[in-house]
């Protein structure tokens, strides 16, 4: 859908959701050049509405971006609506002052509006800034850990498998997740791989999701060039895989989409071993391979 088609599409009388306006304002914003006649179009039919508090920002953000292309008379007609404002009941007049001393806020990097912005503070008394009506916050990754990365190293391994056996993933905006914590277990795999090879028998506890950002972390500590003993190494790949709930293979769900099995650990074990092989100048002892020390 090419820029015309697009704001068509968009027209104002047909947008129900005031997402789809912002969107609109957003792009004749972006393409003023295109559309400087459809913006005075829309300004002049719905001004009212589109100086309310759903699209204000927006708004003035359009405008203010295009200041150097708007000549004079387009900037008194938007000092006429703005002066006309605001078109709701409001009986205080330094409250309609400060409505209007906002958006001239927004605009007064431009010479003609910084003086309706200097007039307006006079009836204030107070320097404003006009920001968006609403917060859009953004999450990225796994979230937080319930346990961080300090917190697990001051623990032993066996006190640390304790802890996050007591793990319960929450519902809720930015709540700690399992997924996070089992990021810290492969962090400190990578940074301290002896931290869990020293004392791998409580490890033998965790569910595969855990076991295999383990693994992971011990590959990127290779990678690294981290020293690893890769004796203990392969006891604690041996003793993980002869257990039972290794062998019946039953999925395993972090949080509510984060689904493991015992072929994921495998998977692991096998790109750590190709990883571990891959430079024979940075390879380990060809012997473990000959003792048959993996057996799956």
């Amino acid at each position: 859908m090419n820029r015309f088609s697009l704001i068509s599409a968009l027209k104002i009388k047909n947008l129900i959701r005031p997402i789809f306006k912002r969107i609109l304002l957003l792009i004749i914003g972006k393409n003023w050049d295109i559309y400087t006649e459809k913006f005075w179009y829309l300004l002049g039919k719905y001004y009212k509405q589109l100086f309310s508090i759903k699209y204000r920002y927006e708004l003035l953000e359009c405008i203010r971006i295009n200041l150097n292309k708007i000549n004079i008379d387009g900037k008194a007609i938007i000092k006429t609506y703005i002066e006309e404002g605001p078109y709701i009941e409001i009986d205080d007049i330094k409250e309609k002052y400060l409505w209007r001393q906002q958006c001239f806020s927004v605009l007064k990097s431009d010479t003609y509006f910084n003086k309706q912005y200097e007039k307006y503070q006079e009836g204030t008394d107070r320097e404003v800034k006009f920001h968006p009506p609403y917060h859009v916050e953004i999450l990225a990754g796994p979230g937080p850990s319930p346990l961080s990365k300090d917190e697990m190293l001051n623990l032993n391994n066996e006190e640390l498998v304790k802890e996050t056996e007591k793990t319960i993933t929450e519902r809720g905006w930015n709540a700690p997740t399992k997924e996070a914590l089992a990021n810290n277990f492969r962090i400190i795999a990578k940074e301290n791989p002896d931290k869990f090879l020293n004392d791998y028998i409580p490890l033998l506890k965790l569910t595969t999701p855990y076991i295999s950002e383990i693994i992971s972390g011990f590959k990127d500590a290779w990678k690294s060039k981290n020293s690893i003993d890769w004796d203990k190494l392969f006891d604690f790949f041996n003793a993980y895989i002869v257990q039972d709930k290794f062998i019946e293979n039953i999925p395993v769900t972090l949080d509510f989409h984060y689904e493991t099995d015992s072929n994921w650990v495998v998977k692991e074990i096998a790109s750590l071993i190709k990883v571990g092989t891959i430079d024979e100048n940075y390879a380990f002892d060809i012997r473990y391979i000959n003792s048959k020390r993996i057996y799956f």
